[in-house]
């Protein structure tokens, strides 16, 4: 599955001060799967590196989930993916 596009929404409300979640929007050619991901801050890591980490994340999951960990095709970001 090759994704074509990732879109990131930060999620608001009762959030800990110390993780980050969002939901994360993977497109690909008839498909779109929305995770949602929580991922550690890091004091000093910026705004980019948050949205690296939480793709990620998606990434992580949507790699075990059993129609694609059993898939002969690799899930992989296209180039120009990230939004």
């Amino acid at each position: 599955m090759l994704i074509q596009r990732v879109e990131i929404k930060p999620l608001c409300g009762e959030e800990q001060a110390d993780m980050a979640s969002g939901m994360v929007a993977l497109t690909s050619e008839g498909t779109c799967l929305t995770v949602l991901c929580r991922v550690p801050r890091l004091l000093g890591r910026s705004a980019a590196n948050i949205h690296a980490r939480l793709v990620d994340e998606a990434l992580r999951q949507v790699r075990r989930m059993p129609e694609f960990r059993h898939s002969p095709s690799r899930v992989e970001l296209a180039p120009g993916a990230l939004v």
